[in-house]
């Protein structure tokens, strides 16, 4: 089994990686709507048209104060923006980029004595999100 490197794992801000990340994750989300009913049989039954949506999270180390300084501004005036999360290619797996327009929904900003101040963050999906496969 061959695996990839989570450094390969990038997530992108109008064109801009955003630095000093250590960690990332997209969570695509289907919530279907729930039909069930008397001539069920007793089984749940679902139908595909529901919500869609997703959730983007970063966590990281402040490097760049212009960089923070870029995320303080979108949260606090809960800009829209342009999100690309990159996938690296697993072993006869897919590469690929989801792109998506989202909203940053939280920040967080910390530090403690001995250590780097850090951040992380939230992104959710406002609209279509799409994955465009590169291999």
């Amino acid at each position: 089994m061959v695996a990839t490197n989570g450094r390969d794992f990038l997530i992108v801000k109008g064109g801009t990686t955003v630095g000093g990340a250590t960690a990332g994750s997209i969570s695509v989300n289907n919530e279907p709507i729930d039909v069930t009913n008397k001539d069920s049989s007793g089984w749940r039954e679902l139908l595909a048209a529901g919500k869609r949506s997703a959730d983007v999270t970063l966590s990281g180390v402040n490097l760049d104060d212009a960089t923070i300084a870029d995320m303080r501004t979108d949260m606090l005036a809960q800009t829209a923006d342009t999100w690309t999360v990159v996938i690296p290619g697993l072993a006869g797996g897919s590469a690929g980029t989801y792109s998506m327009t989202g909203i940053m929904t939280s920040l967080e900003e910390s530090g403690e004595e001995g250590g780097a101040t850090t951040y992380s963050l939230t992104i959710q999906s406002s609209g279509a999100v799409t994955f465009t496969d590169l291999t």
